[in-house]
């Protein structure tokens, strides 16, 4: 039997086209395919901070570790709010509602630790503990935006307290050193 070697290159050739546009019709497929798919949402979980057991001691020891707790709730608080704005800009309203009561129960706390500071002769006119109850009425505004499904507004109302509540914590950092 005798076999042709321009046949055998004809059908070389042509197995050669087909795989090719095998190839290009898989890749055209694949690239359709992905345009229709929804984008992938990233889930960011944050792991609780452990708070370390106090150490007891001389005054200055006090007072480092209630400015480290007043850092690590003000810090949980901002958090909180990161999550709400998060899940406010995904519309979800219910686990949004969640995190701003989460803040208020640690602004409310922080609200507390300043009730209690013993320097302050008058605690009505303690500064950072009027910033704080600001931020709770500010963060009352934001519930209520969001309960009336205004996400833009809750989303700004949330920004301006975690700004507040960063500058906040700076000043409390500087005033400590």
């Amino acid at each position: 039997m005798k076999i042709d070697k321009n046949k055998a290159g004809r059908v070389q050739r042509a197995r050669a086209r087909a795989c090719l546009l095998l190839a290009i019709s898989a890749g055209a497929v694949l690239l359709i395919a992905s345009c229709f798919q929804s984008p992938v949402q990233e889930t960011v979980t944050v792991k609780p901070r452990s708070t370390s057991s106090p150490v007891l001691g001389t005054t200055d020891a006090k007072s480092k570790l209630q400015s480290n707790s007043v850092d690590i709730e003000t810090e949980a608080a901002g958090d909180a709010i990161a999550h709400a704005i998060v899940a406010l800009k995904t519309k979800h309203r219910e686990e949004a509602l969640y995190y701003m009561n989460l803040a208020r129960t640690r602004i409310t706390g922080l609200t507390r630790e300043f009730n209690r500071s013993p320097g302050d002769a008058n605690v009505n006119s303690n500064p950072t503990r009027e910033s704080l109850l600001s931020d709770l009425r500010e963060l009352d505004v934001a519930e209520r935006s969001a309960r009336h499904n205004d996400y833009q507004e809750s989303v700004a109302q949330l920004h301006t307290i975690s700004d507040q509540l960063d500058h906040l914590n700076s000043s409390l950092a500087h005033s400590l050193n």
